[in-house]
C-alpha cells in the first residue's frame, strides 16, 4: 500500500499496542482514549486488509500477520528516523530540534548536571539547533517520551514502562519542613515534635506514591493535600496549613530568612533518584537528542551535600 502521514500514525500507535502488550496498557503511553486506539488500529487493518491483534475476553494477542508487521513497521520508523537525521544534518540553518523535559526545580539543585552539560552541547553544536526545554510531570514526561513528543528528560520516576530505558544521574536529598506559620515551627523538643508530627496536615507529590511519608503505618487520614510539584508543595507548606518533604536545594532560601525550618532532621530525611529518561529503540532519537545525552552522562559526579543551617 502506498504510506500516508495518517498510516504513520496509525502504525505509530499500533506498535506502541504491541510493545505495551495491550489497549488498555497503551493508553498512558498514548495518552488516547482506548476507543481511540481502537478505531485507529481498525483503521489500519481496514487499509491492511488483514487483522493484526485479538482482543476481547481472551486477552491481546498478536496475529502472525500482527507479529511479522511489528517487525516491517519498526524497520520503516526506523528507515523514516534515519532520513530525517540525515535531512537535519544537510540543512544549513541548524541541525534540527531537540526536545527535552524536566521536572519543576532542578535549577538550584549543584548536583544537577543539566546545565553543564546544555553549555557543552551549546558549544559543540554552535548554538545551531532549536532547543524545546518543558517543565512538566513525571507522568506526563513518560507520556511525552513514549509518544515521540520528546526526546529525554529528567525526572523522579517510582515505576517504570518497558519500552523506555533510565539511567540514574544523581540523588536529590528531601528534608522534612514547616512554614513560620505553623504550630510546630516554634516547637523546641524533639520528643513533642515526633509525636505531633505524625498527626499534622501534610502535603504528598503525587508522583511519588507516598514514598516520601515513609514512616506513617497508620496515619495515612492527615495526608491532605497532594500536588504534581514541589513549587505547589511549598505554596501550602508557607500558607501554615501543611508540613512536607522538600528538596534541601529548594527548601533553603526559606530556611536561611527564617520563613521554613527543618524538623528531626537526623530521623526525617529521605532520597530520590534523579533519573534520565528516552525511548530504548536508538531509532527514536535524533543526532542532537543523542549529543545532549552523551554530555549528560559525562558529567553525573555527586558533590558533598550541604546540611540545613537550621539546628534542631
Amino acid at each position: 500500500m502506498k504510506t500516508t502521514d495518517m498510516d504513520v500514525r496509525q502504525i505509530r500507535v499500533f506498535l506502541a499496542v504491541a510493545q505495551s502488550g495491550g489497549f488498555s496498557a497503551a493508553q498512558d503511553v498514548l495518552n488516547l482514549a482506548q476507543s481511540t486506539i481502537s478505531t485507529e488500529i481498525a483503521a489500519l487493518e481496514a487499509r491492511l486488509g488483514y487483522t493484526l491483534c485479538k482482543r476481547g475476553r481472551g486477552g491481546f494477542k498478536l496475529t502472525p500477520q500482527g507479529e511479522a508487521f511489528v517487525t516491517d513497521a519498526t524497520e520503516l520508523l526506523s528507515a523514516l528516523s534515519a532520513f530525517e537525521i540525515s535531512v537535519a544534518k544537510h540543512k544549513k540553518q541548524g541541525l534540527g530540534d531537540l526536545r527535552i523535559a524536566i521536572i519543576d526545580n532542578l535549577v538550584t539543585d549543584p548536583r544537577c548536571p543539566l546545565i553543564g552539560a546544555f553549555d557543552r552541547f551549546h558549544r559543540r553544536t554552535g548554538g545551531r539547533a532549536h532547543i524545546y526545554l518543558d517543565v512538566l510531570s513525571p507522568r506526563e514526561i513518560e507520556q511525552g517520551v513514549s509518544s515521540g513528543k520528546i526526546d529525554a528528560a529528567i525526572g523522579i520516576f517510582t515505576d517504570t514502562l518497558p519500552h523506555l530505558q533510565y539511567v540514574r544521574l544523581y540523588r536529590e536529598r528531601d528534608v522534612l519542613v514547616c512554614g513560620h506559620r505553623h504550630p510546630l515551627f516554634h516547637e523546641t523538643s524533639d520528643t513533642r515534635l515526633f509525636s505531633k508530627i505524625r498527626n499534622a496536615q501534610k502535603v504528598v507529590r503525587t508522583f511519588l506514591k507516598l514514598n516520601d511519608f515513609f514512616f506513617l503505618s497508620d496515619q495515612h487520614n492527615s495526608i491532605t493535600a497532594h500536588v504534581d510539584s514541589v513549587e505547589a508543595a511549598a505554596v501550602l507548606i508557607l500558607a501554615g496549613s501543611h508540613i512536607g518533604f522538600l528538596p534541601d536545594h529548594y527548601a533553603q532560601r526559606w530556611v536561611d530568612r527564617g520563613e521554613m525550618r527543618v524538623m528531626v532532621e537526623k530521623s526525617y530525611t529521605r532520597q530520590s533518584d534523579l533519573t534520565l529518561v528516552h525511548h530504548k529503540d536508538p531509532s527514536r532519537l535524533g543526532s542532537t537528542a543523542k549529543l545532549l545525552i552523551q554530555e549528560l552522562l559525562g558529567d553525573t559526579s555527586d558533590p558533598p551535600m550541604k546540611k540545613s543551617k537550621v539546628a534542631n
